[in-house]
C-alpha cells in the first residue's frame, strides 16, 4: 500500500502452514487507514489500481469506520499456502483530505455619537472557516463623517490573538483636503496550521473633528503603521496626506539595513500619496525594530509619532517529538512555527495522536504526561554563597536539581520575579560543569552574595500537554492523544522532547523454556502469549534465600490474579496476596513484611513444598526434577495456570509478576509442555 504524508495503514500478517487453504485460517484480512491529525479519510475517495493483479486475492472493498477506513481483502478460496513467504502488496489509489481549520472571535468597537455608519459594539462575534495557508475576510466596518467634519480613529488592536494572522486592510475616502470622511476597514485572516478561538479585536475610539485648514504645502499626517510585521515580511500600502504639492522624503532603518518608501514625492491634488512599504524577510532568531522617519514639508507641530517603531519577530519553531529506550515508536514530529517572544492569554493549540507501538510484550500500565516528562523541562536552583565580580568561572552553592540534571546549554536568569519564570530572553548561558559547586558561564557575571539563579531548557517557550487519553487497541499498541498548548515563544526555536518510557511500561515476552535471570528488589514482570486453543503456563521458581513472592495474572499486570507462590503446600490458586507488588500502589515490602506474609517463599522462612505433586493431580502433567538439566539452579516451587479457549478469548496474554524486598536474588524458568 502507498505512503502518504495525511495518513497511516496497517500491515497484517498470518502465519500459514505450509500447503493448507488459507482461506479456511483467514478468509479476510482487514487493513485500517487512519488520517493523520488536521486530516479527514474517506472511504469513497480510495479504490484498487485497476492494474492490480494477484491469485491469492479475490476482492479489495473499502468501508467506512468512523474516522478511520478499513480495506477489507477476501482471499480466493483456492489459495493454498506455498513453502515460501507471500507478501501480497495492495496498490491503493486514494488520500486523505485536508480538514477545514476554525477561527472565532469577537469585535469592539468604541464610536463617538457624531459618526455616521456602523456604531458602538461590545462583542460582536465573528466566524470563519478554511483551509492552511489561505486568507478569507471576517467582516467589514464603515464610519463617516457628517459634513464639515473628518474622522479620526486609532487603528484596530489584538486585545487576544496572534496579529500576524491578522490583515486589517483600510480604505479611506477624503476631502480636498487629505482629511478623512469615511473609513473603512476589511478585517482579514490568513489560517496558520491550527484552529483558533476567544479572539478579541478592538478599536478604542473614533471621533469627528471640525475642519482644521493646514498651511499652504504642508503634509499633515499618515495612514496607520502596523504595530509589528510577521517574520515573513511583505508589502504595506501607506498613505502620506497633506495639501497637494507638498513634497516629502521617508525611509526605515534597522541599524545595518535601511530601506528606501519615498524620495521627493509630491502630494497629489487629492490631498494623498500612496506608497509601499517592503518589509523583508528577517531570519533572525528574536526580533528587529524597523524606525520610520517622515521628513519634507510636515506641518508643525506634526500630529503622529515621528519617528514610528515598527517590531518585526523572527519565526520561533517549537519541535515536540518523543523518545525510548524501550523501542516504543510510532510517534511523529509535531511543528509549531509562530513569532518569536510573544506571550498568548489564550494558548495556541495543537492537537497530537500517536498510534504507539511497544517490543513483543504486553502494555501494562500507562499514565498521563505531566511537563516533566518532557526532557527539556527542567527544574534547576541555586544561589550565588558571595559576591563575584566580572566572573565566568561562577561559584554556586545549594544547587537543587529537582527535575533534570544541570549541563552545558542551559541559560539562566538571576533573580527572577515569580510572574516571569521562564520567560525569554537569558541574560547568561552554562558553557561547562567545572564542579558541583562551579560552572562556567557567558558572558561574564556580577553577582552579590544570595543571588538566586534559576536555569532553563526550552528557550523560553512555555508549554502544556492537556487534555490526555490512552486507549489500548491491542497488548502492543496503544493510541495516546493529547494537545500541546503554547502559550509563550522564547528567543530561539526550540526541541521538546516526551520521554515515552515514563508514561508507558510494557512486560517483555518470556519463550518457552527460557529462563529469567536473576532478579532484584522491587517489581518485575514478564509477558506470555496464550494459546487460543488453551494450554498451561508453568513456571519453576527459585527464591534462593530472602523471600519473594511469585504471582501469574491473566491480562496486564492490573487483571486477574490466577496463580501465586506460598509457604502453604496447595495454595497455587490462592489465596493472593493483595497488599505487596499489586496494581496500582505497587508496594515494596520489607524482608519482615516478605517474612511474615505467605505468600512471599524463601529457604529464610524455611522448607519450601515443590507443590509437584499437586501439579500433577491438576493437570496430568508432571515435572519429574526440581533440577533440570542436572545440574545449576535447583528451583524450590512449581506455579501454574491451566486456561481454557474462552481465557483465551477474554484476554490473550498472561503476566508473569516477581516481587522481592531488599537485598533479594531470584530465578525463574518457564517450562512448556506438548
Amino acid at each position: 500500500m502507498p505512503s502518504f504524508n495525511n495518513y497511516t495503514f496497517t500491515n497484517i500478517q498470518y502465519t500459514i502452514p505450509e500447503g493448507d487453504n488459507v482461506s479456511v485460517f483467514y478468509p479476510t484480512a482487514q487493513i485500517t487507514i487512519a488520517p493523520n491529525s488536521g486530516y479527514t479519510a474517506t472511504a469513497a475517495d480510495f479504490s484498487l489500481d485497476p492494474t492490480f493483479s494477484d491469485n491469492a486475492v479475490q476482492s479489495v472493498v473499502f468501508t467506512q469506520d468512523g474516522l478511520n477506513v478499513l480495506c477489507t481483502v477476501t482471499f480466493n478460496t483456492g489459495f493454498i499456502m506455498p513453502s515460501s513467504n507471500v507478501t501480497i502488496p495492495l496498490c491503493v489509489i486514494g488520500e486523505g483530505n485536508v480538514n477545514a481549520l476554525p477561527i472565532s472571535g469577537t469585535f469592539t468597537a468604541n464610536v463617538n455619537a457624531g459618526v455616521i455608519g456602523n456604531g458602538t459594539e461590545a462583542d460582536t462575534p465573528y466566524s470563519a472557516s478554511g483551509l492552511e495557508g489561505t486568507e478569507v475576510s471576517l467582516f467589514t466596518r464603515s464610519y463617516s463623517a457628517p459634513s464639515g467634519m473628518f474622522i479620526a480613529s486609532s487603528a484596530p488592536q489584538m486585545v487576544v490573538g496572534n496579529q500576524s494572522n491578522y490583515n486589517f486592510e483600510t480604505t479611506n475616502t477624503f476631502d480636498a483636503l487629505g482629511n478623512i470622511t469615511t473609513i473603512s476597514y476589511d478585517f482579514k485572516y490568513l489560517f496558520p496550521g491550527v484552529g483558533v478561538s476567544g479572539d478579541k479585536i478592538d478599536i478604542k475610539g473614533i471621533n469627528v473633528y471640525a475642519l482644521r485648514l493646514p498651511q499652504l504645502s504642508e503634509v499633515t499626517g499618515y495612514s496607520t503603521l502596523p504595530v509589528f510585521m510577521r517574520f515573513s515580511g511583505g508589502n504595506f500600502s501607506w498613505n502620506v496626506f497633506g495639501v497637494d504639492g507638498a513634497s516629502f522624503s521617508a525611509s526605515m532603518t534597522d541599524g545595518v539595513d535601511t530601506v528606501t518608501i519615498a524620495t521627493n514625492a509630491i502630494i497629489g491634488t487629492g490631498g494623498i500619496s500612496s506608497q509601499v512599504i517592503e518589509f523583508p524577510t528577517y531570519s533572525g532568531t528574536t526580533y528587529k525594530d524597523w524606525t520610520l522617519t517622515l521628513t519634507g514639508d510636515l506641518q508643525s507641530p506634526f500630529l503622529q509619532a515621528n519617528p514610528a517603531t515598527i517590531r518585526q519577530y523572527a519565526a520561533n519553531v517549537t519541535t515536540l517529538t518523543a523518545s525510548s529506550a524501550n523501542g516504543i515508536v510510532g510517534f511523529t514530529q509535531i511543528l509549531s512555527t509562530l513569532p518569536a517572544l510573544q506571550q498568548y492569554a489564550t494558548p495556541m493549540v495543537y492537537p497530537v495522536s500517536w498510534n504507539l507501538s511497544v517490543p513483543a510484550g504486553t502494555i501494562i500500565s500507562e499514565r498521563s504526561p505531566i511537563v516533566y516528562d518532557v526532557t527539556e523541562a527542567i527544574s534547576i536552583n541555586a544561589i550565588s554563597p558571595t559576591a563575584q565580580s566580572n566572573v565566568s568561572s561562577l561559584d554556586i552553592s545549594n544547587l537543587v536539581q529537582s527535575y533534570g540534571t544541570l549541563q552545558a546549554g542551559d541559560r539562566f536568569s538571576v533573580n527572577v520575579p515569580q510572574t516571569t519564570f521562564g520567560q525569554a530572553p537569558f541574560p547568561y548561558e552554562v558553557t561547562a560543569i567545572n564542579a558541583p559547586n562551579n560552572i562556567s558561564v557567558s558572558p561574564n557575571i556580577t553577582t552579590v552574595a544570595g543571588d538566586a539563579f534559576r536555569f532553563y531548557r526550552t528557550n523560553g517557550t512555555a508549554f502544556s500537554l492537556t487534555d490526555v487519553t490512552f486507549t489500548q487497541v491491542d497488548n502492543q499498541n496503544i493510541t495516546l492523544d493529547f494537545n500541546l498548548e503554547i502559550n509563550a515563544t522564547g528567543d530561539a526555536s526550540t526541541t521538546l522532547t516526551l520521554d515515552l518510557d515514563n508514561i508507558i511500561s510494557f512486560a517483555p515476552a518470556v519463550a518457552c523454556d527460557a529462563t529469567i535471570p536473576s532478579g532484584a528488589v522491587g517489581v518485575t514482570d514478564n509477558s506470555v502469549a496464550l494459546d487460543p486453543a488453551g494450554g498451561i503456563v508453568c513456571f519453576l521458581v527459585d527464591p534462593i534465600g530472602v523471600p519473594d513472592k511469585f504471582e501469574i495474572i491473566h491480562g496486564n499486570a492490573n487483571g486477574t490474579k490466577v496463580a501465586t507462590s506460598g509457604m502453604n503446600t496447595t495454595g497455587n490458586s490462592g489465596p493472593f496476596d493483595n497488599t505487596f507488588g499489586t496494581e496500582s500502589t505497587n508496594v515494596v515490602p520489607s524482608v519482615i513484611e516478605a517474612t511474615n506474609t505467605l505468600q512471599f517463599i524463601g529457604t529464610d522462612k524455611g522448607t519450601v513444598d515443590t507443590r509437584q505433586t499437586e501439579f500433577n493431580t491438576a493437570t496430568g502433567e508432571t515435572i519429574a526434577t526440581m533440577q533440570p538439566g542436572g545440574v545449576g539452579v535447583t528451583y524450590q516451587q512449581v506455579l501454574w495456570w491451566e486456561y481454557t479457549a474462552a481465557d483465551y478469548v477474554t484476554n490473550p496474554n498472561a503476566t508473569f509478576r516477581i516481587t522481592g524486598p531488599t537485598g533479594t536474588g531470584w530465578n525463574a524458568l518457564r517450562v512448556c509442555f506438548p
